[in-house]
């Protein structure tokens, strides 16, 4: 299979009429989410196909990115940073948080987040600790804009 470069794929938002694909593809790929119109989402394009895909949800004390998802067959790629550095710009609007698998930790690390148990909002601690008692194994973490 092509590996995929930033010349091969296209950054496509969601809007309303192209929702339906979005949430194809992640039910396709295994990911349980689903978006929704409130949510702020793209994707990553090749060839007509979608290969990576994020959403942040919106919330009065900044946004939530979810749904970070790349292909079963194309995971190992550099996709789902590709992907984060093309929306450094709508990350880096307001505060962006996310509670990703601690498998996933380095990647988040190494791609502008840090930890953010210390500075959370009050409802996302609480919302991670509703996981924790769950069984989950996530992480807090915040996206640090390039300059922060």
């Amino acid at each position: 299979m092509q590996a995929l470069t930033r010349s091969t794929v296209q950054l496509v938002p969601v809007t309303i009429e192209n929702l339906y694909k979005l949430n194809r593809f992640y039910k396709r790929n295994g990911h349980r989410g689903k978006a929704t119109t409130s949510h702020q989402a793209w994707w990553l394009e090749h060839n007509n196909e979608i290969v990576a895909a994020l959403r942040l949800e919106p919330y009065p004390w900044g946004l939530l990115l979810r749904g970070m998802w790349v292909a079963n067959e194309r995971r190992g790629q550099g996709l789902g940073s590709q992907l984060l550095c093309a929306l450094q710009p709508q990350l880096s609007k307001a505060a962006c948080y996310c509670l990703p698998y601690t498998t996933q930790l380095d990647f988040y690390y190494r791609n502008g987040f840090i930890d953010a148990h210390d500075n959370a909002p009050a409802a996302l601690k609480q919302q991670h600790t509703h996981y924790l008692t769950r069984g989950e194994s996530l992480g807090l973490l915040r996206h640090q804009p390039p300059c922060d």
